[in-house]
């Protein structure tokens, strides 16, 4: 039964990821936030519910012994989204969206990989087309997929002498309960910035409140998602990227073919 670690499956695209690979016969070992939050499941796989904190240094030393000498496959999912205009973005926010964004997926990266190398396995990023075009009050978000996109093609070229693939997964807006979370922190997030600092942009807030909800209303399921992970980690020949729905491939067409200044124009936050 070949062997995978999905981290941030408590919910979301790593619950679901976490089932489709359960399903097709794997033995998931699902970083969660607590025991109880392992995704249900009855099958000829299994499912391993681990508490993981990618961003707790002794949680990631226990990993080796907790996974095993070998493992086929790791599903970087963690994430967390901190919105708000950079210049009254806590530093605190950014510090921690950086941190779990990128530094927790390398530190994971890092922790398996001799499990990994035993078995030549595969490796899949979840990233974002917020990794190839930024947009307002998504500045500390769309750093950390712009670095992981970075990271992804690091890890991929460095480890090419141990047939190590690694595969980007690239979706826009999916239906997940990120969207409330990241509601709830602009939010959360009004009490402690200065009311004339917030009056700078009230509107522009008003605005990315407002869009958030129509995304989500427009946002693919999360099975799109599931799919491009299959094939990454199925598949004889993985793509080193996966542009997942029609609106991640309408903003890579943003981000490579139109000018900076016709982008700024249209995506300008007020």
């Amino acid at each position: 039964m070949p062997k995978v670690l999905v981290t941030g499956a408590s919910s979301g695209l790593g619950r679901a990821i976490a089932v489709a690979l359960a399903q097709k016969g794997w033995e998931v070992f699902a970083g969660v936030r607590g025991k109880e939050d392992g995704p249900p499941f009855s099958g000829k796989g299994v499912i391993r519910p681990l508490v993981l904190d990618i961003t707790d240094p002794k949680a990631l030393s226990a990993l080796p012994s907790q996974i095993g000498e070998r493992l086929d496959a790791l599903v970087n999912n963690a994430g967390i989204v901190r919105p708000g205009p950079l210049e009254i973005l806590p530093l605190s926010a950014l510090r921690e969206q950086l941190e779990v964004n990128v530094v927790g997926q390398v530190a994971v990266t890092q922790a398996v990989l001799p499990a990994l190398r035993e078995r030549k396995g595969r490796i899949a990023f979840i990233s974002s087309t917020s990794g190839l075009v930024t947009f307002p009050f998504l500045g500390a978000y769309a750093a950390s997929k712009h670095a992981l996109e970075a990271v992804g093609d690091a890890f991929r070229r460095e480890l090419q002498p141990w047939s190590i693939d690694v595969s980007l997964i690239e979706p826009g807006p999916i239906r997940t309960p990120i969207w409330k979370k990241t509601r709830d922190f602009v939010e959360e997030n009004k009490g402690v910035i200065s009311p004339q600092s917030l009056s700078l942009y009230e509107k522009g807030i008003e605005i990315f409140e407002s869009g958030t909800t129509q995304a989500e209303e427009r946002a693919e399921d999360a099975s799109v998602v599931v799919a491009a992970v299959l094939h990454a980690l199925l598949s004889e020949r993985p793509r080193t990227r996966y542009i997942v729905g029609p609106r991640s491939r309408w903003r890579t067409v943003l981000a490579r073919f139109l000018p900076d200044r016709w982008l700024d124009r249209r995506l300008g936050g007020s």
